[in-house]
């Protein structure tokens, strides 16, 4: 796991200005990408089975340290192949 610092201004007390691409590094060393063994995109016609309660409902907005989001629409997963039309729900 890597380490990373943020200065404080002693006399301000504001964080220092390099907050923007620390944030930016610490979101790129906290991302992770999965190996893409051919699985993606699925084959047409593919048979694809979706598990869990957030496939078909999900919530788009939170008033944690993430504030409120607000979105003009949303599509959950079932839907979203659904339209798609490439892959049979199992």
């Amino acid at each position: 796991m890597k380490k990373h610092t943020l200065s404080i201004n002693e006399r301000t007390g504001k964080l220092a200005e390099e907050l923007p691409s620390l944030c930016r590094k610490i979101a790129a060393d906290g991302a992770v990408l999965l190996k893409n063994d051919g699985v993606l995109p699925f084959a047409v016609g593919e048979n694809v089975a979706v598990f869990g309660r957030t496939a078909f409902d999900y919530v788009a907005s939170g008033t944690g340290s993430g504030g409120l989001v607000r979105t003009t629409h949303k599509t959950n997963v079932i839907d979203g192949l659904r339209r798609s039309r490439r892959v049979r729900l199992n």
